[in-house]
Formats: structure tokens, C-alpha cells, sequence
């Protein structure tokens, strides 16, 4: 069973964007599984690494474009990434010492995070790239 399911209502109309997002989406799947599961720490560690790499590329890719077309609120937006990616490495952290109550609480946040993150700021660029009509959005 999937911890978190990707839905329609995650849209953005991007389709590289979506595919990233859905991507993010199965690596947060696949950890939960490892640790559900009780498989070994270095496991669920190197997800984590992979999800920690992956946000950091799809992030760099929102960033870009934020530069590029000179979205008006991508200060708060990149303030937002610098939270989550710092609370990441927390994470990472309380894995190599093997905290399994924090290795829970991991599920929660990235889903609540994610969730909140593509519904009301990655919404809020789409809407900024639709209205300059850039190809894509």
C-alpha cells in the first residue's frame, strides 16, 4: 500500500515538473516501504540520499525558471526549499543513529510538506508562468 498517492489534484500542467513530482512522491513511497518493513538502516539511508539528490535537482529546476522569467516570489519559494532540504538532513542524521521514532515521523513531514508545497507554491509559479503564457504551462 502507498503511504502517499500521487492525484490528479497535484497537477501543474508542466509535464516535466509533474514527472519530478511524481518521482519525489515514489522515492518518499519507497522509503516508507524500506523502513516499514524493517529493512536495514543503510537501506532507508540510501533513499533518503536519493530523495536528498533528487529534490536538490528538481529544486535547481524551479530555481532556473524562477531566474529566467523572474518570478516575483521566488525569494519565499527558495526559503522554502532551504527549510525542507535542512530538515532533510536532519533526518538523514537521526538515521545513522538508527532513531527509529524520528524514522517515522519522516512520513508525515515529507507528505504534509510535499502535499502543501505543490498545492499552494508550486500552484502559485504555474499561475505567474501561465499568465506570461511560457510554453509549457
Amino acid at each position: 500500500m502507498e503511504f502517499f498517492k500521487w492525484l490528479t489534484f497535484y497537477q501543474t500542467g508542466n509535464e516535466e515538473i509533474d514527472n519530478q513530482h511524481k518521482k519525489l512522491i515514489s522515492l518518499i513511497n519507497e522509503m516508507y516501504e524500506a523502513i516499514s518493513q524493517n529493512k536495514n538502516f543503510s537501506t532507508s539511508k540510501k533513499i533518503l540520499m536519493e530523495l536528498v539528490d533528487y529534490t536538490d535537482y528538481h529544486f535547481t529546476e524551479e530555481e532556473e525558471l524562477f531566474i529566467k522569467y523572474k518570478y516575483p516570489a521566488a525569494e519565499g519559494h527558495l526559503l522554502q526549499h532551504k527549510n525542507f532540504v535542512d530538515k532533510i538532513w536532519e533526518f538523514k542524521n537521526s538515521i545513522e543513529k538508527e532513531d527509529k521514532l524520528v524514522n517515522m515521523s519522516i512520513f508525515t513531514f515529507l507528505r504534509d510538506w510535499l502535499h502543501n508545497h505543490i498545492v499552494k507554491s508550486d500552484k502559485e509559479y504555474v499561475k505567474y508562468f501561465k499568465k506570461m503564457k511560457l510554453e509549457g504551462f
